[in-house]
C-alpha cells in the first residue's frame, strides 16, 4: 500500500479558497502554511476500500492546481514512511505520474474484484 500526497507552493489567494472547498476538514490557515512551505497539504492511503473517493479527489485537486498553472508535486511514499523535505526529495512525482498510479491501482483493485466474481477469491 502506497501513501500519496500533494503539495504545490503558492501564496494565490484564489488557489488556496479552491482548495479549501475541496478539503474542508483542513483548517484554512493550515492548508495556507502547507502552500506557502511547498509541503504536502493532502495525504491519503492508496488503494484502500475508499480508492475511489481518494482517486475522485486527488483529480480534483489535480485538475484545479493545472487550471491554475500552479504545479502539483506528488509523493508515492510507503505507508509507514513520513513525509520528510530531505529524504523524501527522491520519492518527488509530478502530476502526471500521480495521475498513473492512480490509474494502475484502479486497474489491479478492479483484476482482484474480477477474480472474486469468477470464484479465485482468496
Amino acid at each position: 500500500m502506497s501513501k500519496l500526497l500533494i503539495a504545490a507552493k503558492t501564496d494565490r489567494t484564489d488557489v488556496l479558497a479552491a482548495l479549501h472547498k475541496l478539503l474542508p476538514g483542513v483548517p484554512l490557515s493550515e492548508l495556507r502554511q502547507h502552500l506557502s512551505a511547498g509541503t504536502p497539504f493532502v495525504e491519503r492511503l492508496y488503494p484502500m476500500n475508499d480508492r475511489e473517493e481518494v482517486a475522485s479527489l486527488f483529480r480534483k485537486i489535480l485538475a484545479e492546481l493545472d487550471s491554475k498553472s500552479i504545479e502539483a508535486i506528488g509523493y508515492d511514499l510507503r505507508e509507514e514512511d513520513e513525509f520528510d523535505p530531505i529524504t523524501s526529495a527522491d520519492k518527488r512525482e509530478n502530476a502526471e505520474v500521480i495521475e498513473n498510479i492512480l490509474h494502475r491501482a484502479e486497474q489491479i483493485s478492479e483484476d482482484f474484484d474480477d477474480l472474486e466474481k469468477e470464484g479465485h477469491g482468496w
